[in-house]
């Protein structure tokens, strides 16, 4: 049965599954490069810039979709339907850890003061897999039951405060969006806490490699 774990959203435009790896001028607002900001702050300048990067992939017919469901953390998945397709849909970079490579960008003087600039140097793979209504049905009313437990998780907290440690594990962000609703969760894949969602992540992520063929 499908339960959940789903992290952010990222968008890919049909005219940019060819990156080029182009080097640019030093454009980089960074403070050592005569601006205000560097990537590498912890402020919303960085965030916002990586975040606005990521933003650039997306499929493409997302924005025709009726319901979008993004994951981010780990390998990106993306579902969507427009009430007659259902698809899966993920991609690959090259370079593969783009944070790191916006980093020694934003290091180099060399990173572009827009981020759909430092979007198109980087190379993207993209596949994508039809599932039918029946599978994006249940996906959906379990991603839905999983964000419930999880929202419900704030007010037990609430009536009953105690402190709890984190596993050292890794972090995902879930978008979910139909156009009226826009859900995101951010959380750790620590079973104890989000059971629910992390059961999900791991079965569409499962779903996932049998529609694709191949492990994430």
């Amino acid at each position: 049965m499908w339960r959940l774990s789903v992290l952010g959203m990222i968008i890919v435009a049909a005219s940019a599954l060819t990156y080029s790896q182009q080097k640019y001028p030093r454009t980089n607002p960074g403070s050592r490069c005569g601006g205000e900001s560097t990537i590498r702050n912890d402020d919303d300048y960085g965030d916002h810039y990586r975040r606005a990067v990521y933003d650039y992939f997306e499929p493409p017919d997302w924005g025709k979709a009726q319901i979008r469901i993004a994951v981010r953390g780990g390998e990106e998945l993306r579902l969507w339907t427009n009430g007659e397709r259902f698809q899966i849909w993920t991609y690959t970079t090259t370079p593969r850890n783009i944070n790191k490579y916006l980093d020694d960008l934003s290091d180099a003087c060399r990173l572009p003061a827009n981020p759909s600039d430092a979007a198109r140097l980087i190379k993207i793979k993209t596949e994508s897999a039809d599932l039918s209504g029946t599978q994006f049905a249940q996906i959906h009313k379990d991603l839905i039951l999983a964000i419930s437990q999880y929202v419900s998780n704030a007010q037990q907290r609430y009536d009953t405060p105690e402190s709890f440690v984190l596993l050292d594990s890794s972090v995902y962000r879930v978008i979910y969006d139909n156009g009226v609703e826009h859900i995101e969760v951010t959380l750790d894949e620590d079973p104890k806490e989000y059971e629910p969602m992390v059961d999900w992540n791991r079965e569409l992520r499962q779903l996932a490699e049998n529609s694709f063929h191949h492990p994430l």
